[in-house]
C-alpha cells in the first residue's frame, strides 16, 4: 500500500505528507522514482539490458545524477550490496540478466532499486 501501487478499499495511504491513494500514476510513478525502491520477486530487470544498464535505467528515468557519474554510482552500489563479490560484480556488469544464477540476479534487482 505505501508504494500507490495497491489502492484501499477504503480510506487514504498518506507517505511522507504524499496521498499515494487518491495520487494519479503520473504523481506517483514520478515520486516512486525519487523516494523509494520496489524489489519485485522476479527483479523486473529487462532481458536486452546488461545489468549495468538496468541499474542505469531508473537514473535515467528519474534524471537522478549527470550521465558521466552514473556508472560510478552503479558500482558504488553495488560494492554496498556485494561486497565479498567486488570482482565477480565487476565482471557481471557487462553481462545480460539470463546468464546470471539467481543469487547475482537477487543482488542487481535490488541495485536497480536502490
Amino acid at each position: 500500500m505505501i508504494t500507490g501501487i495497491d489502492k484501499p478499499t477504503m480510506g487514504e495511504v498518506i507517505v511522507d505528507g504524499i496521498d499515494v491513494s487518491n495520487s494519479s500514476e503520473k504523481k506517483l510513478t514520478r515520486w516512486r522514482g525519487r523516494n523509494i525502491g520496489v524489489v519485485f520477486q522476479f527483479f523486473q530487470l529487462l532481458p536486452t539490458l546488461t545489468v549495468l544498464e538496468n541499474v542505469i535505467m531508473p537514473m535515467v528515468f528519474c534524471n537522478a545524477y549527470a550521465p558521466n557519474e552514473r556508472r560510478d554510482k552503479v558500482m558504488a552500489l553495488l560494492e554496498r550490496l556485494v561486497v565479498e563479490n567486488a570482482s565477480r560484480s565487476a565482471r557481471e556488469i557487462k553481462t545480460l540478466p539470463a546468464t546470471l544464477s539467481i543469487q547475482p540476479l537477487s543482488e542487481k534487482g535490488v541495485s536497480h532499486e536502490v
